[in-house]
């Protein structure tokens, strides 16, 4: 188990993939070089959005996905204060979880890591499976 809290990158953006209920699917191309083959998954948006490769999938960095997601689950974003002043971290919170009204909170050094994780937390919980 890992801790959403911890979860950064290529695997915090894989766990938003699986939040949003995603299809991942494995697919094999030849690399480039020497090497033999290179593996990559793929994040299918269907059926509008077509699909786009798991390396351009990157919510927890690129506003133009993470955006919508803050948006429509209603993700509140502010600074984490203590006695007035900041921490040097985000905080994100969902008040309105799906998870038997519990709401999800997380932190993170960005916005959009903070609402990612955040958002994963109020899908699955504090903890994912590895």
């Amino acid at each position: 188990m890992k801790k959403v809290g911890k979860l950064e990158g290529a695997t915090l953006d894989l766990w938003v993939a699986r939040a949003e209920g995603r299809c991942l699917h494995e697919k094999q191309r030849a690399s480039m070089g020497e090497g033999g083959t290179e593996y990559f998954c793929e994040v299918c948006d269907e059926p509008i959005y077509g699909s786009i490769t798991r390396r351009d999938w990157k919510p927890s960095t690129n506003w133009l996905q993470g955006g919508p997601i803050i948006e429509r689950e209603r993700l509140e974003i502010m600074l984490r204060m203590t006695a007035g002043e900041w921490q040097g971290e985000w905080r994100a919170i969902n008040i309105w979880s799906d998870r038997e009204n519990r709401y999800a909170q997380a932190y993170g050094d960005t916005p959009l890591i903070a609402a990612m994780r955040c958002f994963v937390a109020s899908k699955f919980g504090a903890e994912v499976d590895d």
